[in-house]
């Protein structure tokens, strides 16, 4: 082989480190020149002696690796890692064998397999331990973390978020330190303990504003925000996920303005503006586009599906799903499979089309049993429960509710919890059985509250008013639509507050308090208007019930109340 090929494969490696953290530079080369000179140095005629084939590998791989990551090229960058695992074999160097263990791990875990990415990043942290750097295995034991999490091993996660944060601050690493607090606030935020995990944020984020970590103070402000909107504090959520956008723009952060748009999308999907969602949802997208951060399309696409379907624009929701699920599949990750499958069941679920949904969630089941996600599988049986509830299976129903059940009680996850016991209740409101539907809402009910999930608190609230006044005890039923309205007022739920002001209005319709029944039915309407809400023609009718009995003096047939 030609001196000729050897200068080639020494200048583009050199070019490559000059130009490391450049990545259109790297791409205008172009980047078909840097693989093709991987590929000479890999072939067994290219005349160097294998420790410096192995050190040439080892050079390309730490120049390029940040060029593969930010390009989402997980597959290829999967390939040129074994070359380089190869090579620190060769080199007998035990501390580089260790970090690329741990970047083979990366690239699965971005592949969507979680299952084998845990297993390579186990392999990493004994050599890392036995071998090093202290700052390196804390590296690993953060990324653990993250594939605990992927699992839904959420506490097997907090434990190894823990001693990373003890490597990172015996190696006084700040910035690794605010980064493992960010990601433990995410896990928090999983297990619904919502307070934990705005604790951590608010650490990270100090840590980051002393450390001058714009980019990372910037990424947690975002998180913060999109957690804020969980918890139902939408201005507060608002003017976090504000800052976060401005702060990425200051600093010219495009990479990561996408998440803050999608998390403002989010934030108007939730006070129940899905028109105003949209723009920035696809804003969102034609910046990752621009950016060509295409393996990070699918998420905004199921949210855009998520829109659609909010309006009950069935077609367009499912076109945007199935896009999810194509790119999903495209790039083998499988835990975004199943998630756009059970998004596409969902679609089905609300058309009523019960084979179709059913077939989606189970794909969508068989998937994530796969992988390992018991966390999202019980979330999948609590899904497939309600559709045999609807189908008035409830043998089935319960049954998939008592795996769901038993799962979440393993896992820790109290938010799913109260959302299976909510479920349960309402299984037994179904049966009748008024006294276990009670039982099962109040332990819902004390479990919210416990975690500070006020939004489903109010939910059980307007449950156990309907189920009261089911029982025949309308004083009761009114007491607890107050709760859930003030609550629901306190929290900024639009779309709440309209649901148990129309059931606080039947009610008092029916008990023949017409003025105050108008009142509340107005009020209903009002938002219904406002936020463009699908009830809209329902409610008008009761309101032009309670007008006209209010002139006539008419009795009216009772109806039931709406749960949720």
């Amino acid at each position: 082989m030609s001196s000729a090929y050897q200068r080639m494969v020494g200048y583009y490696l050199e070019y490559a480190r000059q130009h490391k953290d450049d990545w259109q530079a790297l791409e205008r080369a172009p980047f078909d020149q840097f693989r093709r000179a991987w590929n000479l140095v890999s072939e067994a005629q290219f005349p160097i002696t294998s420790a410096e084939r192995a050190r040439t590998r080892v050079g390309y791989l730490n120049a390029l690796n940040e060029y593969f990551e930010k390009r989402g090229l997980w597959g290829e960058y999967r390939g040129w890692i074994e070359r380089g695992i190869e090579a620190a074999r060769v080199l007998e160097d035990n501390a580089l064998l260790g970090g690329l263990l741990n970047d083979l791990g990366l690239c699965y875990r971005q592949l969507g397999q979680p299952d084998i990415a845990k297993k390579y990043f186990e392999k990493s942290l004994e050599m890392r331990h036995q071998f090093g750097p202290k700052a390196g295995e804390a590296v690993t034991l953060n990324n653990l973390g993250l594939v605990s999490d992927d699992l839904g091993e959420r506490r097997q996660a907090i434990s190894f978020y823990e001693q990373a944060l003890q490597l990172r601050r015996e190696v006084d690493d700040r910035r690794g330190e605010a980064l493992t607090l960010h990601n433990l606030a995410t896990t928090y935020e999983g297990l619904g303990d919502w307070q934990s995990a705005r604790e951590s944020y608010e650490q990270a984020l100090r840590i980051a504003h002393q450390t001058g970590d714009t980019i990372g103070e910037a990424g947690t402000l975002s998180n913060l925000g999109h957690l804020l909107l969980q918890m139902n504090r939408f201005d507060d959520a608002e003017k976090i996920l504000d800052q976060a956008l401005e702060l990425m723009q200051e600093i010219g952060d495009r990479g990561h303005e996408p998440a803050v748009l999608n998390n403002q999308g989010l934030l108007m999907l939730a006070r129940g503006r899905p028109r105003q969602a949209i723009p920035l949802f696809e804003q969102a997208l034609a910046l990752q586009r621009s950016n060509r951060q295409t393996d990070t399309e699918a998420p905004i696409l199921n949210n855009l599906g998520t829109a659609y379907q909010s309006l009950s624009e069935w077609r367009k929701a499912l076109e945007y799903f199935q896009q999810a699920l194509e790119r999903h599949r495209a790039a083998a990750n499988r835990a975004g499979e199943a998630l756009a499958l059970a998004n596409i069941g969902g679609i089905h679920h609300e058309r009523q089309n019960w084979v179709e949904a059913i077939s989606a969630y189970e794909q969508a089941l068989a998937i994530l049993r796969s992988i390992g996600d018991r966390d999202s599988e019980a979330t999948l049986l609590n899904n497939l429960a309600v559709i045999y509830r609807a189908q008035g299976d409830l043998g089935k129903a319960f049954a998939y509710l008592a795996e769901a059940l038993s799962v979440h009680k393993q896992i820790g996850n109290q938010h799913m919890l109260a959302t299976t016991l909510n479920n349960i209740a309402s299984v037994y409101y179904e049966m009748d059985d008024l006294a276990r539907a009670r039982q099962y809402f109040e332990t819902a009910l004390d479990l919210r509250r416990a975690i500070g999930d006020m939004a489903e608190a109010g939910s059980i609230l307007n449950n156990l008013g309907a189920l009261s006044s089911a029982q025949g005890d309308p004083e009761s039923a009114l007491a607890y639509y107050e709760q859930a309205l003030a609550l629901r007022r306190e929290i900024e739920d639009y779309v709440g507050q309209a649901r148990t002001l129309y059931n606080a209005a039947l009610l008092s319709f029916n008990l023949g308090k017409l003025a105050h029944a108008e009142k509340l039915a107005r009020e209903a309407i009002a938002l219904d208007q406002r936020f463009d809400l699908p009830q809209l023609p329902r409610d008008l009718g009761l309101l032009q019930e309670i007008q006209d009995k209010r002139e006539t003096g008419s009795i009216e047939p009772v109806r039931a109340s709406e749960t949720k």
